[in-house]
């Protein structure tokens, strides 16, 4: 597994961006740091805190990607590290080329 992309987000309070805003800005700009399209994709991993009553497959639509394989964590800090074996498992076994 290899990390192609990275980004961060500026965040500040009172928050004028939601977590979908947010999800959909760190998206793009690690695609862009890694030189990718988002069809260059074809799975999803999301890890959040405050996302509801979206989802991963929400971000994925509304970003217009087609991901056969998706992955939600909502348990906050640890969500990160939580997303990673499933994405792994599912570019081992053929369900996803890349996961973003």
């Amino acid at each position: 597994m290899r990390l192609l992309g990275a980004t961060e987000v500026t965040y500040t309070r009172p928050g004028h961006l939601g977590t979908s805003e947010l999800l959909d800005q760190a998206f793009k700009q690690a695609l862009d740091a890694a030189g990718l399209k988002a069809s260059d994709n074809d799975g999803m991993g999301v890890a959040y805190l405050t996302h509801a009553p979206d989802q991963a497959s929400d971000l994925a639509r509304r970003l217009g990607l087609m991901v056969g394989c998706v992955r939600d964590d909502s348990h906050g800090g640890a969500s990160g590290l939580n997303i990673l074996q499933p994405g792994n498992r599912a570019v081992r076994v053929g369900d996803a080329r890349r996961i973003a």
